[in-house]
């Protein structure tokens, strides 16, 4: 049995993908040591906070299974964490393809369930209208949780705004 040569090439090739992927996980494994799943991390150093103001700009569309849109919820339900009861004042403005956040949470019941859980604890989500018109979106209908206080002119001019007013601008 003979191999043809571009068949051989192609064989070739993956194998060495495959030993150069085999490889780079070993050495990422190998970086991390003995560290364990169930391995507890040190007590912080640094565990009050006084009071804070942020704008949490969301700007982007939903990635593979909407990872990024759960990091941002897993961020703002951490700083509310952190913060404790009372001590943040939480603010996302929500612009460009970012207003798919709550597009996506109208169909997700959980994605839902959390920004509900937010929105009790203070957090306000904001629109930008110029946006809405630009991308054709009705909020009322396409949106989960917007009423018309929730909806500003302009994301950057509102975040800018807020800024002013002594909120500290994180981007996720």
């Amino acid at each position: 049995m003979t191999i043809r040569p571009s068949l051989a090439r192609k064989l070739i090739l993956l194998s060495i993908f495959a030993f150069v992927a085999v490889g780079t996980a070993y050495a990422a494994i190998g970086k991390r040591g003995n560290v364990t799943v169930r391995q507890t991390a040190p007590t912080a150093y640094h565990t009050t906070y006084e009071a804070q103001r942020v704008v949490y700009h969301l700007t982007e569309a939903p990635s593979v299974l909407h990872v990024n849109y759960t990091r941002w919820v897993g961020s703002m339900e951490g700083h509310f964490k952190a913060a404790g009861d009372g001590g943040l004042d939480l603010v996302a403005v929500l612009n460009g393809d970012g207003v798919d956040f709550l597009a996506v949470a109208k169909e997700d019941a959980a994605l839902a369930d959390r920004i509900d859980t937010l929105r009790l604890k203070g957090a306000r989500f904001l629109v930008s209208r110029e946006t809405l018109v630009a991308r054709g979106i009705d909020w009322d209908k396409d949106l989960f949780g917007v009423a018309p206080e929730d909806i500003v002119e302009n994301g950057v001019a509102e975040i800018t705004s807020l800024q002013q007013q002594g909120y500290a601008y994180l981007r996720p």
